[in-house]
């Protein structure tokens, strides 16, 4: 896993299936959401793009692009998913 902005993280799942991924990224969303960080501080969220290979894209640029994609049609039918 790699910062790659702001607030955005990349995470490469070598050898992992679109569905185990999604599985796999669901998980994690999940244990974002359990956090506890406190009562005077919002629930923590975490709203998630994913592309896969070849599916989606077949270079880095075009996985990328794709992933981005995924992520701001999370963002803007509410957010906290996939």
């Amino acid at each position: 896993m790699a910062r790659y902005g702001a607030d955005v993280f990349a995470l490469i799942l070598p050898e992992t299936s679109r569905g185990s991924a999604a599985t796999k990224l669901e998980s994690v969303r999940r244990a974002v959401n359990a956090l506890m960080l406190g009562d005077e501080l919002p629930a923590v969220t975490l709203s998630v793009g994913f592309a896969s290979y070849p599916e989606d894209g077949t270079d880095r640029e075009s996985l990328v692009r794709s992933a981005q994609r995924a992520l701001t049609a999370a963002k803007r039918v509410g957010g906290d998913q996939l």
